[in-house]
């Protein structure tokens, strides 16, 4: 069977190489989501300060107010997967350091990103657009919390 190139992802069971891109580059944080219908909780002030990491078992983060390093397994389907392969993650361990001088909406914001890569919480991620991902908590609300970032 020959599939074009184009279909690819659909016609022969492969992710399109942009969903296959989030170990590597460095993302940051372009919108912050809270609650449903409300509209990003990410300030301009915070803009740009936000950035993570992901490698194959670990995620490295800066909120704008400190540092997280996370290990994590990835997942497809629920089982255990390559990172290229997988459609969620799950923190097994997370250090943060101490919150640093930073305003409110910074704080809220690194609240956000501290609470969703909480050890033993569950991330749901899909690819937007080459280069956007979203990250969602998977607590079965209709709307989760969630990120949108983009590789810089």
């Amino acid at each position: 069977m020959v599939c074009a190139a184009g279909l690819v992802a659909t016609a022969c069971g492969e992710r399109p190489q942009a969903e296959a891109a989030i170990v590597g580059p460095t993302w940051t944080v372009t919108d912050a989501y809270r609650e449903p219908g409300a509209p990003s909780a990410l300030p301009p002030t915070v803009a740009g300060s936000v950035t993570m990491s992901f490698g194959e078992s670990s995620v490295t983060a800066t909120t704008g107010c400190g540092q997280l390093q996370a290990v994590v397994t990835f997942v497809d389907a629920g089982k255990p997967a390559r990172a290229q392969d997988a459609d969620a993650l799950t923190v097994e361990d997370a250090e943060l350091s101490e919150a640093g001088d930073c305003d409110d909406s910074a704080r809220r914001v690194h609240s956000l990103v501290t609470e969703m890569f909480a050890a033993g919480e569950t991330l749901d991620f899909s690819p937007q657009t080459h280069g956007e991902l979203l990250i969602s908590m998977t607590t079965h609300a209709v709307d989760n919390p969630s990120l949108r970032l983009a590789t810089l």
